[in-house]
């Protein structure tokens, strides 16, 4: 089953060597797999040296019985040019039979031919009669002379960079070339002469001359007059100013309207005299003083007090503690049947988590003396601690002329632990309304 593969050169890098070999069934010669676990080893010349190498053996490659694929890598140091090596299965049967021994393939690293590229699948250049082509960048000895008298060498066409130590065999020439170009006195260009400075007069000039600095001006005249002050004043007004608004130009500075013929009028007191008509994002729209809705939303907010104006009941709902109308500062509790010591103090309340409790409280005035409630309405509002109004519950006067009245904090409230703060208002008419607290109460997860 052997078979020699060809001659081939170690790789300098990775590479490897791949081929195929058939294996078929000894009682009917049809294809056939090899067994599982079967390998290939290659072995070194006539030493049965396998040490260092490793091969790779795929059976019924592609999905193909009896078609086996071996890879060998050649980059491995047990490789080298001019050994012979055979691949060798070493494991393994066929329908049951053993085929260890068997060769299936061979080759050779430069063992055979003697002449190979420097890389690996590079070709010769060979001429129809046999001439190999040259690489005039790869020649052996290149510092040897080679006589060309026979050859016929291109004319030269292009530029050609040199070190001219004469001109027509005369070295002072050379010399005198060097010196008038050398960037001192002349400079050659562009096949001109170009003076660095001259000295004298110069009769006429037929191209363009640029002058940096003319120190004697007389006979000059333009051939077109310069703009008048008028015309510069124009051009200045006139010219458009987008241009011209960068953050570190005058033009960026200067007021400027968004219309065109239109005046801002500036007050003795460097103040904008404007009509408000419209007014920036995110602020107060002109459309709320347009409907009137500024004026609405100020006069629930503000309500005439004779001369002077103060905040109503409503506005003062959130107020903090000390906000109350009537001098009020605290909501004292009074006796509670879940913590006897709180009696008579305006402490936090502590309640558990889903419980329905009947709170005892005196409203009280700056002096803590009891405010009356006879005819009063007593409203309690819970807000959470973002300020959210989460329960609003009536109140009942439980001894009116000493300020104590009772209300029940619901289960909407308590069946959310958290901390929540409410306040209690008394109303007795249209002009006559309170509000007492905060009362801070603390709803506990137990």
């Amino acid at each position: 089953m052997s078979k020699y593969l060809g001659d081939y050169a170690k790789p300098t890098g990775a590479g490897t060597l791949e081929f195929k070999f058939s294996t078929f069934r000894p009682s009917t010669g049809a294809a056939w797999s090899l067994s599982a676990g079967a390998a290939v080893t290659v072995y070194k010349g006539g030493s049965g040296n396998t040490t260092g190498q490793s091969t790779t053996l795929t059976r019924d490659w592609n999905s193909i019985t009896g078609l086996n694929h071996v890879s060998v890598d050649l980059s491995q140091a047990f490789f080298v040019d001019g050994e012979v090596y055979e691949a060798v299965i070493t494991a393994g049967t066929i329908d049951s039979v053993s085929v260890i021994g068997a060769c299936v393939g061979r080759f050779t690293l430069r063992a055979q031919a003697s002449l190979y590229p420097t890389l690996l699948g590079r070709t010769l250049d060979v001429s129809a009669s046999g001439e190999a082509g040259i690489d005039f960048a790869n020649i052996g000895s290149p510092t040897t002379t080679v006589n060309l008298s026979g050859t016929t060498i291109k004319a030269v066409t292009d530029m050609v960079t040199a070190n001219a130590i004469q001109i027509s065999g005369d070295a002072t020439a050379a010399d005198n070339l060097e010196a008038a170009a050398d960037g001192t006195g002349y400079n050659l260009g562009a096949g001109q002469i170009v003076a660095a400075s001259v000295s004298g007069a110069v009769n006429s000039v037929t191209t363009g001359v640029t002058v940096a600095t003319n120190n004697d001006k007389t006979g000059y005249s333009l051939a077109t007059a310069p703009p008048t002050a008028a015309a510069i004043a124009d051009a200045v007004w006139d010219e458009p100013f987008a241009g011209h608004t960068g953050s570190t130009t005058y033009g960026g500075r200067v007021v400027r309207a968004a219309n065109s013929n239109v005046e801002v009028q500036i007050t003795g007191s460097n103040h904008v005299a404007a009509d408000i008509h419209e007014l920036q994002p995110g602020v107060i729209d002109d459309g709320d003083f347009a409907a009137g809705s500024v004026n609405d939303r100020l006069d629930t907010m503000l309500v005439a007090d004779g001369a002077v104006y103060q905040y109503t009941a409503n506005a003062l709902e959130l107020a903090p503690s000390g906000g109350g109308g009537g001098g009020s500062t605290t909501v004292r509790m009074g006796p509670f049947t879940i913590k006897a010591e709180g009696q008579a103090s305006d402490l936090p309340l502590d309640i558990n988590k889903g419980a329905t409790h009947g709170i005892d409280c005196i409203l009280v005035d700056a002096q803590g003396t009891g405010v009356d409630l006879t005819g009063a309405t007593l409203s309690t509002k819970v807000y959470d601690t973002s300020g959210t109004l989460v329960a609003t519950i009536s109140g009942t006067a439980t001894y009116a002329a000493g300020g104590a009245m009772t209300w029940t904090i619901p289960t909407s409230v308590t069946n959310t632990a958290g901390t929540y703060t409410a306040t209690i208002t008394r109303t007795t008419g249209a002009s006559d309304t309170e509000v007492f607290g905060p009362l801070r109460i603390y709803v506990r997860d137990i």
